[in-house]
């Protein structure tokens, strides 16, 4: 065997789609080291003790000579299983990186996996990567869906790019690969030009450059990452109407179906064995009768329905209407349920007509649905209610008929302008009320039982659902303010003439605007942690700079750009953020909700009041 320098064999850095020809490479100089033959074939025929131990020597030479040019992944695919076997450590690398089998396969799908998108790099270079491995996947036997090799790619994308898959994964319309590629490279092409654009105005607003002036040539239009079209961009949503239909169920819960339920449990939900044998037994032989004055009437075994007051109750009825999903999905409406409270809502321009037809088709197949699941749909009931701007909601004129200027939405009054005037005017009218029978009673009741019975009917009513009024003009928030400025009074007994502010404080009562921010920042909280719903995780994406700042471990959030003039300002993507990252870092960092919500009411008190 001839010695060879090994310094000129050539080294492999574990990147499949260059194995083909490091192998080449390598083969050759194993050849002018006498061990081509010896790595690639088997011995032929039987063989005596003396011939064996020359072999094995030789592919023990051949594993030495071809383990210190693998990189560690691929060496570590060989040192343990076929160590000082050159011959079928090469087997090994073959099928890894070049074969058919499952252990390749495996291996191209881990790797699509870890694949990441590097800030110095492109989308265009990002997706070359990307498309060699799904190159590979095929070469290997494996047929990878577009919508895997989209979710692969998405995958690895920066938290900027967060808006992007969002639209792609909670999206009614599927899409091919080209024009997923298509859409990331504009979206990266917008997000870019936006950049610069911010950039160059803060540069000018520092004074350290003027604003450059296009000398010739037409204003560049980029096409819209969302729609397609282009020269107008994020203008897209501008213009449009929403419909909210409420629907009601008469007598939800008393009309379901036992044998059905258990069914969907079963083969909808996956409960089996054991578990399923305990819904049945708490679904059958369940009677029911009526005991007036020590005498009971005849009892009637229940066939249907799920006592409505238990915990277990709301979670069996939401199970039963879990296929209703589905069919409103297939229409393309945007919906949400709560028990048997169900919403459909779409945004639309008013002079398009396909996305009503949509809606009403999709009401047609949920009456049917229910029909056939023995719920009743009460059409007389069901409300619709279109919001956007004034001027807008006059050219929809079929539907403005059909539609309420005011709907109750799990007990807030919606206006078409979302104003919430309409609710506000009935939190005043029912507080004031029940706090004028508590005043007439409170020299009986003890310090304690007033302010439950307060709580109770007064404090929970102003913070019922207050995060909708975040951003609303002062003047509505001061006729709340007013409703516990009065609890107080009645509380403690001052007169209308002494001031209130240093009574709130006494009582530890934040004002209606603090109780209000402190339910928007406890959500932020709750999102960033996993425990809020996803549409509301959705809408929080952290600041991440571009570059080292000292801002990158503050905790911060991005903060959307919106326009404030009608309900930008209001929405929670823009009051979550901007509110949060007012907040301390010793308030951010708390490690449980309890902990936090002290620190936040804590924060907020002192705030109030300082």
């Amino acid at each position: 065997m001839t010695n060879r320098s090994k310094s000129k064999w050539p080294t492999f850095d574990g990147r499949a789609e260059e194995y083909e020809l490091w192998e080449e490479r390598m083969l050759c100089c194993m050849h002018g080291a006498g061990l081509k033959r010896t790595i690639l074939e088997e011995p032929a025929g039987p063989m005596t003790a003396e011939q064996r131990a020359l072999d094995d020597k030789l592919n023990a030479d051949a594993y030495c000579a071809l383990a210190p040019l693998l990189d560690n992944t691929s060496l570590g695919l060989i040192f343990r299983e076929t160590k000082d076997k050159g011959r079928e450590s090469l087997k090994v690398l073959r099928e890894h990186y070049i074969g058919k089998g499952r252990p390749r396969i495996v291996s191209l799908y881990i790797t699509m996996t870890a694949l990441k998108k590097a800030d110095t790099e492109t989308v265009t270079e990002y997706i070359i990567r990307a498309e060699q491995i799904i190159t590979a996947l095929k070469s290997a036997g494996e047929a990878p869906s577009e919508g895997l090799m989209m979710a692969m790619i998405m995958r690895g994308l920066p938290e900027k790019y967060k808006p992007f898959t969002l639209m792609v994964t909670h999206g009614s319309v599927n899409m091919s690969l080209g024009e997923f590629k298509a859409k990331l490279r504009n979206f990266e092409a917008a997000e870019d030009t936006d950049a610069a654009a911010e950039e160059a105005e803060e540069r000018v607003l520092k004074g350290r450059a003027a604003p450059r002036r296009r000398t010739s040539g037409p204003p560049t239009e980029l096409t819209c990452w969302r729609c397609g079209e282009s020269g107008h961009r994020k203008d897209a949503y501008k213009g449009l109407v929403s419909i909210l239909v409420l629907l009601d169920l008469s007598a939800a819960f008393d009309t379901i179906d036992h044998g059905i339920l258990l069914h969907r449990l079963e083969h909808v939900v996956g409960i089996k064995g054991t578990a399923l044998c305990w819904f049945k037994s708490y679904l059958s032989d369940r009677f029911q009768f009526v005991h007036v004055h020590e005498v009971s009437s005849e009892q009637s075994r229940v066939c249907y329905g799920v006592p409505q007051g238990s915990v277990l109750g709301p979670i069996l009825f939401s199970l039963y209407m879990q296929p209703l999903g589905s069919i409103i999905q297939n229409h393309g409406i945007h919906f949400h349920c709560y028990a048997d409270d169900t919403q459909l809502y779409l945004s639309m321009k008013p002079d398009e007509t396909e996305p009503l037809v949509k809606l009403q088709a999709c009401l047609r197949d949920i009456k049917d649905w229910m029909s056939r699941n023995f719920l009743l749909l009460n059409s007389d009931k069901t409300e619709v209610i279109i919001l956007g701007p004034e001027h807008l909601r006059k050219g929809l004129d079929g539907v403005a008929m059909a539609s309420s200027a005011t709907v109750r939405n799990l007990g807030v009054i919606f206006d078409q302008d979302l104003s919430f005037k309409p609710y506000v005017n009935q939190v005043c009218k029912i507080a004031f009320f029940h706090l004028r029978n508590i005043a007439k009673i409170r020299k009986i009741l003890s310090q304690s039982d007033a302010e439950k019975l307060v709580h109770a009917f007064v404090s929970s009513r102003l913070d019922y659902c207050n995060v909708l009024l975040a951003g609303c003009p002062s003047n509505l928030l001061n006729r709340l303010q007013l409703i516990q400025n009065a609890a107080a009074r009645v509380l403690t007994g001052i007169s209308r003439r002494d001031h209130v502010s240093p009574v709130l404080a006494s009582l530890h009562w934040l004002p209606v605007k603090f109780r209000i921010q402190f339910k928007i920042v406890l959500l932020a909280y709750k999102a960033q942690n996993g425990l809020a719903p996803h549409y509301l995780q959705d809408l929080i994406v952290p600041y991440v700079p571009v570059r080292a700042l000292r801002s990158q471990s503050a905790g911060l959030l991005v903060v959307p750009r919106v326009s404030k003039c009608r309900f930008g300002g209001r929405a929670f993507c823009y009051q979550a953020p901007l509110l949060w990252n007012q907040l301390p870092i010793w308030v951010k960092e708390a490690d449980t909700t309890s902990t936090f919500k002290t620190k936040l009411k804590t924060f907020l008190f002192s705030k109030a009041y300082s």
